[in-house]
């Protein structure tokens, strides 16, 4: 069986060309990733900082032990032994130095024993040196390499806390660019959402006297209230458009004026019925504006649905986002043109979930003619999709359903329009095809309920 998987890339290309048009980067989004950089490298900063503090600690320790037990000792010996070498000098040249003097011959014997004593370390070894130290030789070597890497600490510590120091005040700063940005933000939000409410009340008070009568504006604009004396007019216009003519006394003129007050009537009713999904919509995007600013910058997954057609009452817009103005997080709806010429709402083109920039969720393709196409994603962000995509004959004959799997298994199955298997193909985790078995019931029929949509009929 020929693999269609270049067709669905190519269609999820396309959506996303036609839905997810380039914006310039947010300045909010920079900011905070700005912060997070901040953060990571002053924590980094952090650990190299008790590392090395650590280890300076670690060279104290070791050269007040030595010091202590082996060098000052060492050293002490050995002025002692110069001391009493030049005492033995002097005396000799002034003639008064006796070689049976036991008393400096003890003093010199006993501090060359003690010489000999810390040269070896008194037959043992320091095991802080690396390798241990066996003399006093290799432990002052060692002290010295040690007291250089000392030296080395003290100037990479001193660098590393003025680091820290200068990353502090530039988190602080951005964190005050931060509060800036959303204190901005808000106040762009709150006006977004007071000219969408401001938007959703002058439509809201179109449906409350129903005494009145709503018709598309012959120009693409908000649609024309009328009140019952209008509507006598348009009627008697429609008929002298319409040529009726004849006895107005006569069944067939009343019929043909009956004709007409229907289709006014039946118009008005659609108009309202449209202006009602449209204050939905808006409702919907005003709450997802009031979830931005109750977030701050972690924006919840937005809330709402796509009416099947335009919403739109003047047909005019073609796009919608919920919420409106978030190039991150939202939901597109578009639709396609009016089919009728201005007469009718265009239906549902798609419906696409974004999250952090990229399709997720359950996200619906749907054709002009009423049949469906739906793609579920459990995880994008994984290396493969999971879940279920269909696609139809018609709104009641599936025509072919798609299960995914994580670990890269695939079921396709190709139903007939009477609702029987036309193909039924595994694919397994490593590319291979098998037969199945499998039916034709709609196998999508939970996901278009998890995106608020209505059974098919």
């Amino acid at each position: 069986m020929t693999s269609k998987a270049p067709a669905r890339v190519l269609w999820s290309l396309l959506t996303v060309l036609l839905l997810a048009t380039p914006v310039a980067a947010d300045p909010a989004q920079e900011i905070e990733q700005t912060i997070a950089r901040l953060r990571q490298d002053i924590k980094q900063t952090e650990t190299d900082i008790f590392r090395r503090e650590v280890e300076q600690q670690d060279i104290n320790r070791f050269q007040r032990r030595t010091w202590t037990d082996w060098i000052q000792p060492w050293q002490a010996n050995e002025r002692e032994i110069g001391t009493l070498r030049a005492e033995v000098e002097a005396l000799k040249r002034m003639g008064a130095f006796n070689q049976n003097s036991r008393k400096l011959n003890d003093d010199m014997r006993a501090l060359l024993a003690e010489r000999d004593r810390l040269s070896t370390l008194d037959g043992g070894q320091v095991d802080d040196c690396s390798p241990p130290c066996t003399t006093i030789k290799t432990l002052f070597a060692f002290y010295n390499t040690r007291e250089k890497r000392r030296v080395v600490l003290v100037k990479d510590l001193t660098d590393l806390r003025q680091t820290r120091d200068r990353l502090y005040r530039a988190l602080e700063t951005a964190r005050k660019n931060q509060a800036a940005s959303r204190a901005a933000r808000d106040v762009a939000l709150r006006l977004e959402g007071d000219k969408i409410k401001a938007e959703r009340d002058r439509y809201a008070a179109m449906l409350k006297d129903a005494d009145t009568y709503l018709l598309p504006d012959l120009d693409g604009g908000p649609p024309r209230v009328l009140t019952r004396q209008d509507l006598t007019v348009e009627v008697t216009l429609a008929i002298f458009e319409t040529g009726a003519a004849g006895d107005i006394k006569s069944p067939e003129f009343r019929a043909q004026v009956a004709a007409i007050v229907q289709g006014i009537l039946r118009q008005s009713q659609e108009m309202r019925d449209r202006i009602g999904d449209y204050i939905t919509l808006l409702n919907d995007q005003i709450t997802a504006l009031d979830q931005r600013l109750d977030g701050g910058a972690d924006t919840p997954t937005p809330a709402g649905s796509c009416p099947a057609r335009n919403p739109d009452p003047t047909g005019q817009k073609l796009s919608f986002r919920i919420p409106p103005g978030d190039d991150t997080t939202y939901i597109a709806c578009t639709y396609f043109a009016d089919p009728a010429g201005g007469a009718a709402p265009g239906p549902i083109k798609s419906r696409v979930q974004f999250k952090d920039g990229k399709e997720t969720g359950v996200s619906a393709y749907f054709t002009l003619d009423g049949g469906h196409h739906l793609d579920h994603i459990h995880n994008v962000h994984a290396p493969r999709q999971s879940g279920a995509k269909c696609t139809y004959h018609s709104a009641t004959a599936i025509r072919e359903y798609r299960l995914f799997g994580h670990d890269g298994s695939e079921m396709v199955v190709f139903c007939e329009p009477d609702g029987t298997v036309g193909q039924c193909d595994y694919i397994t985790h490593d590319g291979r095809a098998r037969r199945c078995n499998a039916d034709c019931t709609d196998k999508c029929a939970n996901l278009r309920q998890e995106i608020g949509w209505r059974l098919m009929r």
